[in-house]
């Protein structure tokens, strides 16, 4: 079964809950964005959690 959130579609499969699949999903976005931008992925996903994203 596949979940659309956005443009991201994975399988279900190793989520035990709909809303595990929507975090993985948005954890991706955010590192591809990243990826994008050329920007530092580790370095900034310590900023999102701090409260302090460089990004969005």
């Amino acid at each position: 079964m596949l979940l659309k959130e956005g443009l991201c579609t994975f399988p279900l499969n190793g989520f035990r809950k709909a809303s595990g699949h929507e975090m993985y999903c948005r954890i991706l976005t955010i590192i591809k964005a990243l990826k994008r931008k050329k920007m530092g992925i580790f370095e900034n996903i310590k900023l999102l959690f701090m409260g302090t994203p460089a990004i969005f």
